[in-house]
């Protein structure tokens, strides 16, 4: 684990004592003065954003082939806005993995397995809640990498070291809460692509709102519903187990 540097500093006060950091470097835990330092974090960040490959993207016709429509429908959706994509310099459609996805989840459409998570990092400083994931998802898609985290301090680090397509993470985590991830990890094009979703004993409209409008894929209640979970991480069926 990287070595963390301390210091009970405002964060205007830590970037002037360490001028050469830019603001957007630091990574605060919590509220108020608690400002965790990682060097090796923000460079191995630095160093992901320089080699990381663009997210996968897909055409009309992967797309079309993926859920079973015509690919005259899928550029109907792009050119009208009902799905989020993008064209190349020579004017070709193309649509990112998690735009597809919850274009798919908004409209009750089923996940299929390739866009499907292979690596899981959860989140959640209730170690009961915790196992029960891990041993959920190890029962049940026996394919997926799973990781944990049950502090702020460990998720941060693992969301740079372990890499993961999906983050379960405690709604109301000291440091890390549901939503304040998704603002993180939406803001950087070197983990835009991370499917979030939010776990919570009360799940409320409210809450479901504020993930969602935040680009999270949803709120799953405590304890975990085994078929939920699944299907929010678009790991139904036969996709489980390949």
């Amino acid at each position: 684990m990287a070595r963390l540097a301390k210091e009970n500093l405002s964060k205007s006060d830590f970037i002037r004592r360490h001028p050469h950091l830019k603001s957007s470097e630091l990574i605060a835990v919590g509220k108020g003065e608690d400002v965790v330092l990682s060097r090796q974090l923000i460079s191995a960040a630095r160093q992901r954003r320089n080699r990381a490959p663009c997210e996968q993207a897909f055409g009309c016709h992967g797309i079309a082939k993926l859920i079973e429509v015509s690919p005259s429908a899928v550029r109907e959706w792009i050119d009208r806005g009902y799905l989020p994509g993008y064209r190349t310099p020579v004017g070709h459609r193309r649509v990112k993995r998690i735009a597809l996805r919850r274009f798919l989840r908004d409209h009750a459409m089923p996940i299929p397995s390739a866009l499907g998570s292979s690596r899981v990092l959860v989140i959640d400083d209730e170690n009961d809640h915790l196992r029960r994931a891990k041993r959920l998802l190890g029962k049940h898609a026996p394919l997926l990498t799973i990781d944990t985290a049950d502090n702020s301090t460990d998720a941060l680090l693992k969301l740079v070291s372990f890499r993961p397509d999906a983050v379960l993470v405690g709604a109301k985590m000291p440091g890390v809460k549901g939503v304040d991830l998704c603002c993180r990890l939406q803001s950087d094009p070197a983990t835009e692509h991370i499917a979030v979703v939010a776990m919570s004993g009360r799940v409320t409209r409210k809450l479901e709102s504020a993930v969602v409008d935040v680009g999270g894929m949803g709120v799953l209640a405590k304890p975990l519903d085994a078929a939920a979970l699944l299907e929010m991480l678009g790991l139904r069926g036969g996709a489980v187990s390949g």
